[in-house]
C-alpha cells in the first residue's frame, strides 16, 4: 500500500513537472534533436559552436528568452527566421562570429522584447532600409568588428526611443551622415573609434542630451583649423554647460536627477596636414583661437569660443570710428553749407 502511494506521488510530480515545462516554457533537453542541435537551459537555447548555418526552428511550446548562437555557419537571415512564436519574448540574441554579409530588411521583425542584439565580429557591409524594424525595445546594438563603410540616414530610425548603447567601432566607416543618430533622446555611448573618419562637425552630437560617452580614437582625423575647433569646441560647451546644469539642478533639490556629464575618448591622432601628423585633437584645440570659428551650440544659439575681449573690442572699435567719421562729415557739410549761405 505504502509502495502504491509512492509510485502515485512519484507520477503526479512527473506529470505536474510536464505540465509546467509546456506552461512556462523550461525546454530542458525538449529541443536536443537533428533539427535543433542545441541545448537548453530553462528559458536559454544554447547554439554556439554547433557549425549551424541557418536560424534552428524550435519547438512552439517554448518560451525562450536568450538565444547564443555565436561563432557559428549563418550566412543568410532573410524570410523572418526569428518570427517564431517562441522567440516572442526574446530578450537576448547573439549572432556574432558567424557569415551574415547583410541585414535585409524586417529581419528582425517581431521580436519586439529584445534588448541585446550581437551582430558584432561579422562580415556585415549593408544594412538594408528597415533592417532594424521591429526592435522597439533595443537597447544595446553591438556592430562593431564588421565590413560596414556606409551608414544611410535612416538606417537606425526604428532605435530612436529605445537605443541607449551603439558600438560601431573596427568597421570602414568614412562619413556619418547628419541626421543619423538624430534627436535619439536616449543614447548614453557611440563607439566609432577604428573607422575611417576624418571630418566630423561637433553639432552632431547636439540633439543627444543623455549621451555620456563618445569613443572617437583612431580613426584618420584631418586636423584643420576648422574641424578642431567645430569637433572639440561644441564638446567643451557640452560639457560645460551639462556642469552648469548639474550644480544647479543639485543646488535647488537634492535628490533630483540631474544632466549627464559627457566624456570624449581617444586623442584623435592627426593624419593630415603633415605638420599635425599624429599630434593629439585635443591638445591642439587647447592651442588654438578658435574664437573667429561660429559654432552651434548645445542650445542652438551662436557661440565663439576662445578669448572673446580682444575680439569684442576691436569690433566696437570698428564701430565707434565710423560714427565719428560720419558725425565728422555731417559737421564739415554743414559748415559748408552755412559758408555759402553767407557769401551769397
Amino acid at each position: 500500500m505504502v509502495g502504491s502511494c509512492q509510485r502515485l506521488v512519484a507520477l503526479r510530480s512527473i506529470i505536474l513537472f510536464i505540465s509546467l515545462s509546456f506552461v512556462f516554457g523550461d525546454c530542458t533537453d525538449s529541443c536536443v534533436n537533428h533539427d535543433c542541435p542545441c541545448e537548453c537551459y530553462h528559458k536559454e537555447v544554447q547554439c554556439s559552436n554547433r557549425s549551424v548555418t541557418s536560424v534552428p526552428n524550435y519547438p512552439q511550446h517554448l518560451n525562450i528568452q536568450r538565444l547564443d548562437l555565436h561563432n557559428n555557419y549563418i550566412a543568410n537571415i532573410k524570410g523572418q527566421p526569428f518570427s517564431q512564436r517562441c522567440l516572442k519574448s526574446l530578450i537576448t540574441l547573439r549572432l556574432s562570429s558567424n557569415n551574415i554579409k547583410t541585414i535585409p530588411a524586417n529581419a528582425f521583425k517581431g521580436l519586439l522584447k529584445v534588448e541585446r542584439l550581437f551582430l558584432n565580429h561579422n562580415y556585415i557591409s549593408k544594412i538594408k532600409k528597415d533592417g532594424f524594424a521591429g526592435l522597439k525595445g533595443l537597447r544595446r546594438l553591438y556592430l562593431n568588428n564588421n565590413r560596414l563603410n556606409k551608414l544611410h540616414s535612416n538606417t537606425f530610425t526604428p532605435l530612436k526611443i529605445s537605443l541607449r548603447l551603439l558600438y560601431l567601432h573596427g568597421n570602414k566607416i568614412e562619413h556619418i551622415p547628419a541626421k543619423l543618430l538624430e534627436n535619439f533622446g536616449n543614447l548614453k555611448t557611440l563607439d566609432l573609434s577604428g573607422n575611417r573618419i576624418t571630418k566630423m562637425d561637433g553639432r552632431y552630437f547636439s540633439t543627444l542630451p543623455m549621451l555620456e560617452y563618445v569613443m572617437l580614437s583612431n580613426n584618420p582625423w584631418s586636423c584643420d583649423e576648422a574641424t578642431i575647433c567645430s569637433t572639440f569646441g561644441t564638446f567643451s560647451k557640452m560639457q560645460e554647460q551639462r556642469h552648469l546644469d548639474r550644480v544647479t539642478t543639485l543646488h535647488q533639490a537634492a535628490f533630483a536627477k540631474s544632466p549627464r556629464t559627457l566624456s570624449v575618448y581617444g586623442g584623435m591622432a592627426c593624419s593630415s596636414p603633415q605638420k599635425r601628423l599624429g599630434l593629439s585633437g585635443v591638445t591642439l584645440f587647447q592651442s588654438m583661437r578658435c574664437q573667429d570659428v561660429n559654432l552651434t551650440s548645445y542650445f542652438g544659439d551662436i557661440v565663439t569660443f576662445g578669448k572673446h575681449d580682444a575680439h569684442t573690442t576691436k569690433v566696437n572699435g570698428t564701430d565707434n570710428n565710423a560714427e565719428i567719421a560720419i558725425q565728422s562729415a555731417t559737421v564739415f557739410l554743414f559748415c559748408l553749407l552755412s559758408f555759402i549761405i553767407i557769401c551769397y
